[in-house]
């Protein structure tokens, strides 16, 4: 048999009983085959000999590629405890395949959620009703908040927990959290914008609260209602509370705000990337253009070639932000009176 064939066509998704069926009485017996072909598919293990399924270096080893190779365990060795805490440090989810006592069993279960937090679904006796429990397993996947008992979803400390692990987890919040503006508030503050996502819709269409939610993370903006992400304070707001960040948020600008000078001269006060989503016939605009480089130097380097030639808009530049020249032509850059217009200008910078 050409084992290392076997493996090529395992590794290019052949099914498993054509590819190692009519060889099973040889491979059942290769340990070091069956490893290596476990990688590929895990069907494998149903070919593996008695011997080495109540192995428990080789099932350890197995258990890396999928937790329900545990499928083919003898009962004896799911209930040893020793063999379970290996096996659930490797991966946690094969908790779900342990004896229903080791289930209940505290320790057993911390391990396992040392790996996979989704494996509190699996617990059994009141585990799901043990604050410290619960709480290692959201801290580890928000998600397994879905799992915990109702007296603990009532534990603020333990949803904010879930909640900044994965903001999806607002989803299994109960009502009083869901609905509580200062809460969802928090939460945005420790676990960003995407917490909005998952919030009450009537909360999403809310202005109020979606301006107070940017304030503390701009990406807040992204997940508003449609008809909030387009008005342009809230854009200004996401751009002003992001910073180098906010900038994201001019993607959201509609065309009727890419074309409205008041709203892009206060977005270019704001971040020089104004100039980069402004309509064409703004961009092509020098007026237009000059009054955005006074506010902001920095948007030279969104400026149109012909601009960034011209040596009155590159020299406004420079005097907002002396870096800017950077971003004028390179022939402009080179003439002998522009960089003695600029030697002055940073002469002048020093003086002051």
């Amino acid at each position: 048999v050409d084992k290392q064939d076997l493996l090529r066509r395992l590794k290019g998704g052949e099914n498993v009983a054509k590819v190692v069926g009519p060889f099973s009485d040889e491979i059942s017996k290769d340990k070091s085959f069956l490893l290596a072909a476990l990688e590929f598919n895990v069907k494998v293990i149903e070919y593996a000999a008695q011997v080495f399924l109540e192995d428990k270096d080789f099932m350890l080893q197995a258990i890396r590629f999928s937790p329900f190779v545990l499928r083919k365990c003898p009962e004896s060795l799911l209930a040893e405890k020793a063999f379970m805490v290996e096996a659930l440090s490797v991966d946690g989810s094969a908790l779900q395949l342990a004896a229903k006592f080791m289930r209940a069993n505290k320790e057993v279960v911390m391990k396992a959620l040392d790996s996979s937090g989704a494996a509190l679904e699996f617990t059994e006796g009141n585990l799901k009703d043990d604050a410290e429990v619960v709480r290692k397993a959201v801290e580890k996947d928000g998600l397994a908040l879905q799992h915990a008992s109702r007296a603990l979803l009532s534990d603020r400390a333990i949803v904010m927990a879930a909640i900044k692990q994965n903001t999806a987890a607002v989803r299994f919040a109960p009502d009083e959290f869901k609905k509580d503006r200062e809460f969802l508030l928090d939460a945005v503050r420790h676990a960003g914008g995407s917490v909005l996502l998952n919030a009450p819709q009537e909360l999403q269409r809310d202005e109020e609260f979606v301006l107070e939610a940017i304030k503390l993370e701009c990406s807040s903006l992204t997940f508003a209602a449609k008809g909030l992400r387009q008005k342009p304070e809230l854009v200004l707001a996401a751009i002003t509370a992001g910073r180098g960040n906010g900038t994201a948020a001019l993607e959201l600008a509609p065309p009727e705000l890419r074309n409205d000078r008041s709203f892009l001269l206060k977005a270019a006060a704001r971040t020089p990337q104004a100039l980069r989503i402004a309509s064409d016939s703004f961009r092509s605009d020098r007026k237009f253009v000059l009054e955005v480089i006074k506010l902001r130097g920095a948007a030279l380097q969104f400026a149109l070639p012909q601009f960034k030639a011209d040596r009155e808009v590159a020299l406004e530049a420079a005097k907002q932000d002396l870096g800017a020249v950077a971003f004028a032509d390179p022939a402009l850059r080179n003439d002998s009176s522009f960089r003695e217009e600029i030697a002055k200008l940073q002469r002048s910078y020093h003086i002051e």
